[in-house]
């Protein structure tokens, strides 16, 4: 199936990020103070403020690729014990994405992705990749996006895109609140387009 898409991976983009906001600084006296925080990740031990709607646990590991490979192809292989999802990030090497109780029994099954990888490094840790909401998506000065705000099913493919969504609208409550428009209609206003974004989600899921 045709798509174009670009992968980078989480350092590597925040490094290419930082250094735009650096120059964009330049010249001035430094960062201003807010009375808001946007909050992008969850601070360590509150997970519990998410609610999870389902259970899919996920490992992650670094492959390298066959030479007869294609590097610019993504694959995704169904099989009766769970998936896998394997993106190239290099002429040689990928990231793989299992989900399924046993990771070493659904790669075993594989007849699609095993057939494009050479070796292959340890499993992760599985993790609860399942699609979450926060509990509280917006508060006194404070707006959750992104990871903090939803978690969306990773086959989806659409979790990147939400996220610069909200990052727009997030910017343009932050706005209409500078020009001293009713801050708690703003705020419903934001967690009630997430809410139905992720209703659309958990519908697709079903």
């Amino acid at each position: 199936m045709e798509h174009h898409g670009i992968s980078i991976s989480e350092s590597r983009l925040s490094e290419e990020l930082n250094s735009r906001l650096r120059a964009s600084l330049k010249g001035t006296s430094g960062l201003g103070s807010s009375d808001w925080l946007i909050e992008t990740q969850l601070r360590t031990g509150s997970s519990d403020a998410l609610t999870r709607y389902g259970e899919r646990r996920t490992t992650f590991q670094t492959v390298h690729l066959r030479s007869s490979a294609d590097a610019h192809c993504c694959f995704t292989e169904s099989i009766s014990t769970g998936w896998l999802f394997l993106l190239p990030t290099s002429s040689t090497e990928a990231a793989l994405l299992c989900t399924g109780y046993q990771p070493e029994e659904v790669l075993a099954q594989s007849r699609l992705v095993a057939g494009q990888m050479e070796r292959t490094s340890a499993f992760s840790t599985p993790v609860n990749s399942a699609p979450a909401m926060a509990h509280e998506l917006t508060g006194p000065g404070l707006i959750r996006a992104g990871s903090a705000a939803l978690r969306f099913d990773p086959l989806c493919g659409e979790g990147v895109g939400h996220a610069a969504r909200e990052a727009y609208l997030a910017a343009a409550v932050l706005r209409a609140a500078d020009r001293g428009e009713t801050v708690q209609g703003l705020l419903e206003h934001y967690a009630t387009r997430l809410q139905q974004a992720f209703l659309r989600h958990l519908l697709v899921c079903r």
